[in-house]
């Protein structure tokens, strides 16, 4: 698990990057990190759902095909935690189905995204999230 530093600017989101490829984790924490957001990264499903009971985050962002568990179970279970109604969940897949768009949407996903994910589409999606969400 990474963190960033904890002293995100205000109106910063808290994202839950869960992806098993360490690369593509980190390199997804990069981007969020230069765009001015909080991140932490979890690389199983198990550390996901315990990350995400201590981190209430705004976002998370996981991926389709992960090992134990598929993104789509996750974003259930996690969606299903009473302090997690408000966390919006993005799924990130190389996969281009249909199929997996309407899974996806089935399990409570509110974004999809293909990989590679690319900087300006993740920024204009968290901008997007961001400025929705309530200031309170």
């Amino acid at each position: 698990m990474t963190s960033t530093d904890t002293s995100a600017p205000a109106g910063a989101l808290r994202i839950l990057i869960v992806e098993d490829n360490h690369a593509a984790a980190q390199a997804t924490g990069l981007m969020i990190e230069a765009m001015g957001h909080d991140y932490l990264i979890a690389h199983t499903p198990g550390q996901a759902l315990m990350t995400a009971e201590a981190y209430a985050p705004d976002v998370a962002l996981i991926d389709i095909e992960l090992p134990g568990m598929s993104g789509f179970d996750l974003c259930r279970e996690l969606r299903a935690l009473p302090d997690l109604q408000k966390t919006l969940c993005i799924a990130q897949t190389g996969w281009q189905h249909d199929d997996y768009r309407h899974r996806a949407d089935s399990a409570g996903f509110h974004h999809f995204l293909l990989k590679p994910v690319y900087f300006d589409v993740l920024n204009a999606r968290l901008t997007e999230i961001a400025a929705e969400r309530p200031t309170s």
